[in-house]
């Protein structure tokens, strides 16, 4: 019984780390762009957030130079997306945060979005969130919502 539980975690993992495969952004997930180890990951499936429609939601939160948020917000664009949300004019010499939100073309497990979040935090210095998610939530408007509060 244990050895099938222990099957079960590692499928389970492993289907989770392929949600992203394929796209450019998994890049970023692999720790390609920053080091694993300097990332804090999150990731949520089952009720906690199927009152938000989505089966599953992974962020990956991180300090990084210019550089690496350029970087990172490349592979989003990168992205064959259905639509998108631009916010902020930068962080080069401001507080003002720059969010990029991008609806991408549904998979077999549904409707998918990737979100990117950078705010300056230093001279060098930037802090940044990157998020995964997928469900049933249909509009990049309502997840915007969701995302506010």
């Amino acid at each position: 019984m244990k050895r099938f539980s222990f099957i079960w975690i590692m499928l389970a993992m492993a289907l989770q780390a392929m949600a992203q495969q394929g796209l450019a952004v998994n890049k970023v997930f692999e720790g390609q762009v920053v080091p694993s180890e300097k990332m804090v990951e999150t990731r949520v499936r089952g009720r906690d957030i199927a009152k938000y429609q989505l089966s599953f939601f992974r962020s990956l939160r991180f300090h990084c130079t210019p550089a690496q948020a350029e970087e990172i917000f490349t592979l989003v664009e990168k992205e064959k997306s259905l639509k998108s949300v631009r916010s902020g004019s930068g962080y080069a010499d401001s507080k003002e945060a720059r969010t990029l939100m991008v609806q991408l073309p549904p998979s077999a497990k549904g409707n998918r979005f990737v979100c990117v979040k950078a705010k300056k935090t230093g001279k060098n210095q930037l802090q940044m969130i990157l998020i995964y998610m997928e469900g049933k939530l249909d509009s990049l408007d309502k997840l915007a919502e969701i995302l506010k509060n």
